[in-house]
């Protein structure tokens, strides 16, 4: 287990879910798994979820949804960090007003703002004001699951053979997630 503590932002879209993705290998078996899930998804959700050093939050447009996906992964539920509720939303604006016009970039920073720790950020492509963010916070890894933003071969977004190994190493995970090509 890592000394440090992190806390995990994780998105759907893009990373555990890629609906039209061609050649992808979904969960055909499986009549409860979420809508475009890739191969790996439930693996990864459950690795997390196992990692009692990980604190692991919702960063999706899923929203309260999100939670369908613990459920399937037979999982404890994780907290939401995006959309944030309209209360807490004024006040990040008022705290962080350089991010306001990322809303996603905003919650993560109200939401990781006294955390102490190393945070890591699964997303399938940030914005410029994410990436200033973590090029000023030494403490942020952006693991981004966009092959084009990756500077990856592939053409594949989302969990896969290019990109799982750098989830894995952010996240300290010894857990084989399988996922296709």
């Amino acid at each position: 287990m890592p000394a440090e503590q992190t806390l995990l932002f994780l998105d759907i879209q893009g990373v555990l879910s890629i609906p039209h993705q061609p050649n992808a290998q979904p969960y055909p078996q499986d009549a409860a798994a979420p809508w475009g899930a890739v191969r790996g998804s439930k693996e990864l959700i459950s690795a997390i979820a196992w990692a009692d050093w990980i604190a692991p939050l919702w960063i999706s447009s899923f929203g309260s949804q999100a939670l369908v996906w613990n459920d399937w992964a037979q999982t404890q539920r994780w907290a939401i960090a995006y959309p944030l509720p309209d209360h807490q939303s004024a006040r990040a604006e008022a705290a962080f007003p350089k991010a306001k016009q990322d809303a996603k970039c905003l919650a993560a920073r109200w939401c990781s703002r006294r955390w102490p720790h190393r945070i890591v950020w699964i997303e399938d492509g940030f914005s410029a004001i994410a990436k200033a963010w973590a090029a000023e916070n030494p403490k942020l890894h952006l693991v981004s699951t966009c092959p084009f933003e990756a500077r990856s071969n592939s053409d594949r977004t989302g969990l896969a053979e290019w990109n799982i190994e750098k989830i894995r190493a952010a996240l300290s995970l010894e857990t084989l997630i399988p996922v296709d090509p």
